[in-house]
Parts: structure tokens; C-alpha cells; sequence
């Protein structure tokens, strides 16, 4: 009876140090984490956090413009923190408030509402292609630029449309960077090419623009470049959208630009350059039609009485100077009141009519 006493005791033992190591091997965690060489980065919660748009490296988007598509989380909440603008007060106090924010904001900002269609985004996208350009021309960033400029440059299966709006920002801006982008790229496509029509479109504007209702010489450069590159050129569009682009600006340096493209061609007729397919001398003739700077004066009087006789480069000055007094600048009426007594005569009769029309 004793010997099975002790036994059940040595049972009891042996229970008892069982259940205190399978406590001891299942002790709770200490409430700090552990230190390791390698942390975890990730939660299974999947918790994002989002930094202020201000705060975003928006570097890291222009350094490869064509992965240009943003999270779809970042889409959404910059979607859903705009307020109604369906509501006209609504609309004019954030367009207001855009033109307080950088260009890299606003560039970041038109980016991530890109894919979201619903009507309050496409209004905000709007809104910020019109603020962007504005603050462009108040806020040079070289960032911002370079990724407009390579976003014009991107592969073929780029969305047409897409294209067609940087394009569109750019010519809107009408700052020199930016015609340099649209310039250097109207160069390097192809007649054919589908995203050329848009660039073309928006050089042309950004030339006719006067924002701060005046003419932007410091325009003229890139287009002056580009216009020497093009001296044979067979490309009509790209002439002329060049040729016009420098008239319609209108700076001394661009207008000798054309001036020395009909000297070798003076005293050949229009019918001639047509026949002959010389686009370039033709283009720059008929691109005097449209001057409207008043600055060019001075330049067009002295080519006017230095100019051969009956030569192209003296018609083009009085297709210059007859389109400024059509627009009622009575000092371009007065230079060719005084010229008309020396104008050949086979010249005379039609400047007299002109001038009869315009001011009796």
C-alpha cells in the first residue's frame, strides 16, 4: 500500500514539471519588439499614408515621364476632398486658391485627377489648366518643364488626347521654355506624324497670345532657329506655322529672318515660287499679310526705301505696313502716305487704291 502511495506521488511530480516547462516554452512576448537587422516594412493591415500633395517628391515623376500614372489611392483622395464644383461660387474660390500654389503642385495635382472621370474631377482638371500656364509665367520651374516637354515625347501608344493637352498647357503658357519644347518636337516628327497637328496648333497660339496685353519678343529666338533649319524644307504646315509665328510677333530679328529668305528669289513673281514648289520664300511673303505688332515700323520704313524696286522684299514690307493701318495704326498710314510719291508705278495705282480704302 505504501509502494503505490509513493507511485501516485512520482506520477504527481513528473505532471507537474511537465506542465511548468510548457509554460515556460509558451511564455508571452515582451510588449517591445525585438531588434533585427532586417524590419518589417509592411503591415497586414495594408495602412496607407499618404503625404500632402505640397510634400510629394514630384521629382520622381518627371525623372520618367511615361510611367506618368499615379495610385489609384491618390486619385481618389485628391477626388474626394474637392469640394462641389458644379456651383459657381465653389469653382471661383479653388480657382482662386490654385493660383496660390506652385506649378509643381498644380502639375502634380492635374496628373493624379488624370484617370478619375467623374464630373467634379474633370471640372478640377479645368481649372487647373487654366491656373497652371498663369503660374508658369509668374514661376519659372525647370522641373515642371522638362516634364511637359518629355511627356510630348512619348511613345506612340501614348493616348492621342493625352498629347493633344500637354501640347495645349504648353501653348497656353506661351513662355519661352516652353515654345522651345514645342518647337524642338514639331521638328523631329514626321508630316504624318498623328500628335503633330495639336503641337503645330499650340505654337501658333502661343505666338498670337499678348498675355499682359503685349508682344513677347523674347518668343522670336526658338522660332528663328527653327526657321534657318528649314530653308529647304517641303514641310508646308511646319513653314508656315514658323513664318507666321515670327510675323505674328513681330521682332526686328525675326522679320530679317524672312526679309533674307526672298532675297534670292527677289524678282521672281508668286507664280513662279508656286510653280517651282520654293515654299519657304512664299511662305514668308505671304506671311506679312498678318503683321500687327506696331514695333516693326521702323524696320519695315527703312526696307521699304532700301529695298530693290518692284523686288518681293519691298511688296512684303507693304503688305506689312498695309496690315498694321488696316488695324488703324495711323503711323503705318503715314509712312506709306509719305512713300506713295516714290513707289513704282507699277506699284502706285494699287497703293493708292489701298490706302483710299482704308483712310479716305
Amino acid at each position: 500500500m505504501k509502494s503505490l502511495s509513493s507511485f501516485f506521488w512520482l506520477v504527481f511530480i513528473l505532471l507537474g514539471l511537465i506542465v511548468l516547462l510548457f509554460l515556460l516554452t509558451t511564455k508571452k512576448m515582451p510588449d517591445k519588439p525585438l531588434k533585427t537587422d532586417n524590419p518589417i516594412t509592411s503591415s497586414e493591415n495594408n495602412t496607407i499614408i499618404t503625404p500632402p500633395i505640397s510634400s510629394k517628391p514630384i521629382l520622381d515623376s518627371f525623372a520618367t515621364p511615361d510611367t506618368h500614372d499615379l495610385s489609384t489611392f491618390n486619385q481618389i483622395d485628391l477626388a474626394s476632398s474637392l469640394p462641389n464644383l458644379s456651383q459657381l461660387e465653389n469653382r471661383q474660390h479653388y480657382y482662386e486658391n490654385l493660383l496660390t500654389q506652385s506649378p509643381a503642385v498644380l502639375w502634380q495635382q492635374w496628373q493624379t485627377l488624370q484617370h478619375t472621370q467623374n464630373p467634379n474631377a474633370i471640372r478640377a482638371r479645368q481649372l487647373i489648366a487654366i491656373a497652371l500656364p498663369l503660374r508658369l509665367r509668374d514661376e519659372f520651374d525647370a522641373a515642371v518643364y522638362h516634364a511637359l516637354a518629355a511627356h510630348l515625347t512619348l511613345p506612340e501608344t501614348t493616348p492621342y488626347g493625352y498629347v493633344s493637352q500637354i501640347a495645349q498647357l504648353l501653348g497656353q503658357t506661351a513662355t519661352e521654355p516652353a515654345l522651345i519644347a514645342l518647337v524642338q518636337q514639331a521638328l523631329i516628327l514626321l508630316p504624318n506624324s498623328e500628335p503633330r497637328i495639336p503641337i503645330l496648333q499650340a505654337i501658333s497660339y502661343s505666338t498670337r497670345l499678348r498675355w499682359n496685353n503685349q508682344f513677347h519678343t523674347e518668343l522670336s529666338p526658338p522660332l528663328e532657329q527653327a526657321w534657318q533649319q528649314l530653308q529647304t524644307s517641303q514641310d508646308i504646315a511646319l513653314v508656315n506655322t514658323i513664318s507666321e509665328g515670327l510675323v505674328s510677333i513681330g521682332a526686328e530679328n525675326g522679320l530679317k529672318q524672312l526679309f533674307n529668305s526672298l532675297e534670292p528669289v527677289n524678282f521672281s513673281s508668286l507664280e513662279t515660287l508656286q510653280k517651282n514648289n520654293q515654299i519657304v520664300p512664299l511662305s514668308a511673303f505671304q506671311a506679312f499679310k498678318n503683321l500687327n505688332n506696331p514695333d516693326a515700323i521702323t524696320l519695315l520704313t527703312e526696307t521699304l526705301y532700301h529695298a530693290p524696286p518692284n523686288s518681293l522684299t519691298q511688296q512684303a514690307t507693304v503688305h506689312g505696313l498695309m496690315a498694321l493701318a488696316i488695324n488703324d495704326n495711323d503711323h503705318a498710314v503715314q509712312q506709306l502716305r509719305k512713300w506713295e510719291q516714290y513707289a513704282p508705278e507699277s506699284m502706285r495705282e494699287q497703293l493708292i487704291h489701298w490706302l483710299n480704302e482704308i483712310n479716305p
